[in-house]
């Protein structure tokens, strides 16, 4: 029979899903990094390490890669294994190198979440991930704060307020999370206005947090603002959130 002669890759007998495919190496299994993917993953790890970018989009035609790509970046980003391992043969050794000098990540790795889109509520399914996510990597990350400290360093609870605010806000509003969006929205323009960045950073995070309260089960309490905002001393956002009690 032909089965016994011929067999087909996995990676080609059906589509990649971030969700389902994310850290397993058979995933990876026959991918071929090309120049202009690697060049693409390039500089968005220099836009990461030289500006304060942090949300990105990557377009494309149907099947040209870009799940793939993305999984072979969360392998490379991941524990220490053999899907780093494969995620870095896939990348070969210029690319890969270039890019763990950049996101560094330990030999526990980053935290990955993958949120595919569907017709659904974005806030509920995104808070879904976190806990999946959360549950998959041991409760609140299991990670030294240490390496916390170094992930906040390149993408703080603001900056994904603020990733949610430019690409899911008109869909927010359209769910049943809108007008705790929309109070919470009003309340950091008010914030941007008169207090500075610290608290704007701070304000952020608290939306944030409120909005996801449901599913990740954190509460804006000072021990989680402060890990979100380490880089502060200590003394400034106990004011900071002072002053938030005393307007």
């Amino acid at each position: 029979m032909l089965t016994e002669h011929v067999t087909i890759a996995r990676r080609f007998q059906r589509s990649i899903r971030l969700d389902t495919d994310l850290a397993r190496a058979d995933a990876l299994q026959g991918f071929v990094c090309q120049r202009s993917a690697a060049d693409g993953l390039l500089g968005m790890a220099g836009q990461i390490a030289q500006t304060t970018q942090r949300a990105f989009t990557w377009t494309g035609p149907y099947g040209g890669g870009k799940s793939s790509l993305a999984i072979v970046l969360a392998g490379l980003l991941g524990p220490k294994g053999g899907v780093r391992s494969a995620a870095a043969a896939s990348l070969g050794p210029e690319t890969t190198q270039q890019l763990l000098k950049i996101f560094k990540p330990t030999p526990d790795g980053w935290l990955i979440i993958p949120v595919v889109g569907r017709r659904d509520d974005p806030v509920a399914d995104i808070a879904g991930a976190f806990e999946q996510a959360r549950r998959r990597d041991g409760a609140v990350r299991g990670r030294p704060r240490r390496e916390v400290q170094t992930a906040d360093a390149l993408f703080g609870l603001e900056h994904f307020w603020d990733y949610l605010r430019i690409n899911l806000e008109p869909a927010i509003l359209a769910s049943n999370d809108s007008h705790r969006w929309a109070q919470d929205a009003d309340a950091i323009e008010r914030c941007e206005a008169r207090g500075s960045p610290l608290h704007v950073r701070l304000a952020k995070s608290i939306a944030l947090i409120d909005m996801f309260r449901n599913g990740s089960g954190l509460a804006a309490d000072r021990i989680t603002l402060g890990v979100g905002t380490s880089d502060a001393p200590k003394h400034a956002v106990d004011k900071a959130l002072g002053d938030y009690i005393l307007d």
